[in-house]
């Protein structure tokens, strides 16, 4: 199939058109159609091309033509709508190397001069072959011209010698007239002599008497010599009677002439209405051959005229591919100079980091000794007050003793009235235990109803805030100076989850989460988990 010439004719014609835009293959990014399958779905780039590629090279019910198209198409898909790999990459990966950028617009300068290199070669060959056919129409439309001239001459010399046979037969024909009229001529002075006989005799008719006295006597010899002349007899006639058989036969002669010449006179009309005929028939083919020359000469002129438009179309696309070349390469060339440009100027950069880092080290390593003798002249300080503790250890030994054993009856009461106040309500006591830290459930619950939450959506809402008070990794506060030397902790309202919570919930939600978050902070920073503490409910502070 690759070899057949009308193959290779369908498959550059249809490469053509859409290379030229006249069929739309790319609808979007990633979708594709088929231009020429009637109802075509919407393909992928590779789908599409195994779907042209199994028309082309499978398929037994397509013709040559179908053929042809679907091969234009999958060579327009290869070498015009192929995906850059590099655009792909390129947006994976944003922070990509100034050396690997660089290399990747070297291989896209090489694939852009190759293609256009290829794009010449494939003009140059669509022009070979415009030119093939062009010879090839032309050969053929000469050949059809010499054949048609050659049919009119033969019979423009047919009827020449059709009319040189009439000519050569009416000359036959004046021949036999001329004659005709010679002896209209003889029989006219045989005529004149004969009057002319007629009138002598006329004069002579004593001889006529004569002549009977002969025959009356010559008649009265015969019947006394019969025996001698029996078997003879003599039969004279009369020179009337000669001119009067005479005249018969020149009558008849002449009738018989007159007859011939009116055949004649016939014959040369049909003749003259044949060569008329003969006339107008090659005049109408002269008109003929003229209009076909016309024709031929117009067909000619057009088909020049195309070729010429193709011809100046075809360069017309070398000048602009040649110049879209030449922009390329100017472009490529910029581009390169500003990448060495930039390669330079990021290694003058990359020793300036580095120099910078040096400097950043050397000022952190002076940092750091200075801070290393801070905390040796604090821990001489601690030290000196621990000597002073140290003195007042033994006054305060005896307080500290009591207030362990505080701690520790306090501990079994709190330990006592968990046991014991199981299922009682906090505002039916006085005092109570209640474990510091603990999110109240009952807010959010009620907000999660608010909302139509379901209740296992409510149970991860609420799970969920329980885990972020737990998590130690987050501490949303700030200290803010209140006075000379004294400051406060606060909940820091900017924090990305108290803001989320602050815009999304309800306030009593808030101020639930904050107050948590609060006594766990205050009661178990480190461990980030509730703590029993004895409570008095009614006055809502710590029993003392």
């Amino acid at each position: 199939m690759d070899s057949d010439p009308a193959f290779d004719e369908y498959k550059c014609r249809y490469y053509k058109e859409l290379t030229l835009g006249l069929f739309k293959v790319k609808v979007s990014e990633k979708v594709y159609k088929c231009p020429y399958c009637p109802q075509s779905r919407e393909y992928s780039y590779d789908d599409l091309c195994r779907h042209a590629s199994r028309i082309t090279k499978e398929s037994k019910s397509y013709g040559l033509k179908e053929k042809g198209k679907h091969m234009g198409l999958l060579e327009f898909l290869e070498r015009d709508l192929k995906p850059s790999e590099s655009t792909s990459q390129n947006r994976s990966n944003p922070h990509m190397g100034l050396e690997a950028l660089f290399e990747e617009t070297r291989k896209r300068s090489k694939e852009l001069i190759r293609r256009t290199d290829s794009d010449m070669a494939f003009i140059i060959q669509q022009k070979e072959m415009i030119k093939t056919n062009f010879n090839r129409d032309l050969k053929i439309l000469q050949e059809m011209a010499n054949k048609k001239i050659e049919k009119i001459i033969a019979e423009h010399e047919q009827s020449k010698m059709n009319e040189l046979a009439g000519l050569e037969q009416q000359k036959t024909d004046d021949r036999m007239l001329k004659l005709v009229d010679d002896q209209k001529r003889e029989i006219e002075k045989l005529h004149h002599q004969m009057i002319e006989l007629q009138k002598k005799l006329n004069a002579t008719k004593g001889l006529e008497l004569e002549i009977n006295q002969m025959k009356e006597a010559m008649q009265v010899k015969h019947m006394t010599n019969e025996d001698v002349e029996a078997n003879k007899k003599i039969d004279l006639k009369t020179l009337v009677e000669i001119e009067m058989e005479e005249e018969v036969k020149n009558s008849k002669l002449l009738l018989g002439l007159k007859t011939i010449s009116e055949e004649k006179r016939k014959r040369s009309e049909e003749i003259q209405c044949e060569i008329s005929r003969t006339d107008l028939l090659m005049a109408s083919v002269m008109k003929q051959k003229e209009t076909m020359i016309e024709d031929f000469d117009m067909m000619i002129k057009s088909y020049n005229k195309e070729h010429e438009m193709t011809q100046e179309m075809t360069n017309e696309q070398l000048k602009r591919i040649n110049t879209e070349y030449e922009k390329s390469k100017l472009h490529l060339e910029e581009r390169e100079k500003e990448l060495k440009a930039c390669e330079a100027r990021n290694k003058s950069e990359k020793k300036k980091l580095e120099n910078e880092m040096k400097m950043k080290k050397e000022d952190d390593r002076i940092l750091k000794l200075a801070e290393n003798h801070k905390e040796l002249e604090e821990e001489m300080k601690e030290m000196k007050a621990a000597m002073e503790v140290m003195e007042k250890m033994s006054s305060d030994e005896n307080e500290r003793l009591g207030n362990d054993e505080l701690q520790d009856a306090r501990q079994q009461l709190i330990s006592g009235l968990e046991d014991n106040c199981v299922g009682v309500r906090a505002h039916n006591v006085s005092i109570g235990v209640k474990r510091m830290g603990e999110l109240d459930a009952k807010p959010l619950i009620a907000s999660a109803k608010r909302r139509c939450l379901s209740e296992e959506d409510t149970a991860k809402f609420v799970s969920l805030w329980e885990d972020h008070l737990r998590d130690p990794s987050w501490h949303p506060f700030k200290v803010i100076a209140i006075g000379e030397g004294e400051s406060k902790e606060m909940v820091d309202e900017e924090d990305e989850k108290i803001a989320m919570l602050k815009g999304e919930s309800d306030e009593d939600v808030y101020n639930a989460v904050v107050k948590a978050l609060k006594e766990m902070n205050e009661y178990n920073p480190s461990g980030r988990y509730p703590l029993p503490e004895l409570w008095n409910h009614k006055e809502k502070r710590k029993a003392t």
